[in-house]
């Protein structure tokens, strides 16, 4: 009897001690032999802010401070995780997250957590969030257009790693722009004194890519099956006569997709008025170079002046994005 008693005993202790073993501090098991990993948390950033200039995911304006502001509160953002232990793979593709005023954190949705051990790993961070199925791949697609008026076609994103620990010590993410923005200010001339009312833009060129993808990981980006092509859109603007002393204006203002850095070959833009006048202007591939690249996250101000028989390109500025007031440099080329 005894000796009977003293092994049921025993297999209580051990089945005890396995079940603490699989409870202690949450500790999962890797394997035989393996090394353990601590506890897993979930994914929580303390703050999440936009740049409002400078390279996508660089985190600092070509200057070399960053100009941010916090992202809004209403916006959802997407995040991705690479697997630490395999980084070719997306472990997390594509989770919708938001901010939670209950703890003033930007996080996973509840059926989209997001777990991180004490591994080190690689994550993506876009907004605004898309729930389409081509947002699901690392690459997210990209189409150059008008800028919404409410931003919403505008693409952030930002590239970081994370612990159990560095969440728990609260992490700061800044998203970068993903896109470049070209900004056409239409001018008259002084010898043009009739309105002119604009309905089509056209870009084209072999360094203008209408579609393509940026890799959330790589920071990289690829141009769309086809391309390069030309971009056309729908404009909606009126150049009135000219006024004593500054003449007024109209604004075309696009997203474009800088796949490359420096051109190969002019550009060239072309309008076309609801009466019928079609006028064209070469950009000079000297406007961008190794030197003045057509970087993401960077606003190109142009000013484009109109007469009855042309329209030239006066000024190129370049800004920090969406500011529009401190002018870092002003891009010079032969007429």
């Amino acid at each position: 009897m005894f000796p009977w008693l003293t092994a049921c005993c025993l297999a209580a202790l051990l089945c005890g001690c396995g079940e603490d073993n699989a409870a202690d501090a949450g500790m999962e098991g890797t394997g035989n032999g393996q090394q353990q990993t601590a506890a897993r948390v979930p994914l929580g950033l303390r703050t999440v802010r936009t740049e409002t200039g400078g390279t996508a995911g660089s985190g600092a304006t070509r200057a070399g401070v960053p100009s941010t502001t916090d992202l809004n509160t209403a916006t959802s953002v997407g995040f991705f995780m690479q697997d630490p232990s395999a980084p070719a793979t997306v472990l997390y593709a594509n989770r919708k997250g938001a901010f939670d005023t209950g703890d003033s954190h930007w996080k996973p949705v509840s059926d989209q957590m997001i777990w991180v051990d004490n591994r080190t790993s690689t994550l993506a961070v876009y907004a605004p969030y898309n729930s389409a199925t081509s947002y699901s791949s690392k690459q997210l697609p990209l189409t150059s257009a008008l800028y919404a008026a409410d931003g919403s076609n505008d693409l952030l994103a930002a590239r970081f790693t994370a612990t159990n620990a560095s969440i728990a010590a609260g992490l700061d993410v800044t998203l970068s722009h993903v896109y470049t923005r070209l900004v056409f200010t239409f001018v008259k001339n002084s010898g043009y004194t009739s309105e002119l009312k604009l309905d089509k833009l056209e870009l084209s060129g072999k360094d203008i890519f209408s579609a393509g993808s940026y890799d959330l990981f790589a920071q990289t980006y690829a141009a769309g099956t086809g391309e390069p092509k030309k971009i056309t859109t729908a404009v909606n603007l009126t150049v009135p006569a000219t006024t004593n002393p500054v003449p007024a204006t109209a604004k075309a203002d696009l997203l474009l997709i800088p796949i490359r850095e420096a051109f190969t070959e002019d550009a060239l833009l072309e309008v076309y008025s609801t009466g019928g006048k079609h006028m064209k202007v070469a950009i000079p591939k000297s406007t961008f170079t190794a030197s003045q690249p057509f970087a993401a996250g960077k606003q190109y101000n142009f000013t484009v002046k109109l007469s009855p028989a042309e329209m030239t390109i006066t000024k190129v500025e370049v800004n920090d994005w969406e500011s529009g007031a401190t002018v870092t440099e002003e891009v010079k080329f032969d007429s």
